[in-house]
């Protein structure tokens, strides 16, 4: 079974590696996971942002290495993201 195989739920839905970007290494934008999550909004998710980047600073995994904040322009306004 492959990668894709696994992450694909429903037909028609893009799946979590086709999320991913890949350059040099695979990443994904927070927004673009937050939708595929299903989460309702932005401040909703990035409370799991901000445990995942706890999470991390606890097993001592750099967090500017894991989330790297950008800024993108999405539906012609100016947002904060991760990659």
């Amino acid at each position: 079974m492959s990668n894709l195989e696994l992450f694909h739920f429903e037909s028609g839905k893009k799946s979590f590696e086709d999320f991913g970007i890949e350059n040099g290494t695979k990443w994904w934008y927070s927004r673009e996971l937050m939708e595929m999550l299903d989460y309702d909004n932005y401040s909703t998710f990035r409370n799991a942002i901000n445990r995942a980047m706890s999470a991390c600073a606890s097993l001592n995994i750099p967090i500017d290495e894991n989330f790297i904040s950008t800024k993108r322009v999405i539906n012609g306004k100016e947002v904060q993201d991760y990659k």
